[in-house]
């Protein structure tokens, strides 16, 4: 992310650019490395923000493999990944 940033701060406003990153599954090995990483990336500037995802329902629809997507959350999850987005983006606004 620190590279993306670095490409295109010309284009970013002198406050910079709000990020907001969400938490990977427990489905996929390491996932708690990554999301401390990813913890610990967003506590360091007030623009970066960490959503938690880990209380969110995964995917259970049977694919052509015969097995569920546990690796990816549902609909019902993704809407409440979209207003936790949210809720960061107004918090933010709320600080100007």
């Amino acid at each position: 992310i620190g590279g993306f940033e670095k490409k295109f701060d010309s284009y970013l406003p002198a406050k910079g650019m709000a990020v907001v990153q969400a938490g990977i599954s427990s489905q996929w090995s390491g996932y708690t490395r990554m999301n401390d990483a990813k913890k610990e990336w967003a506590e360091k500037e007030d623009r970066r923000y960490y959503v938690d995802t880990l209380d969110l329902s995964r995917n259970l629809d049977i694919h052509d493999s015969g097995q569920a997507d546990l690796s990816h959350y549902d609909a019902a999850a993704e809407i409440v990944l979209g207003n936790r987005f949210a809720e960061c983006v107004i918090e933010r606004l709320n600080k100007k």
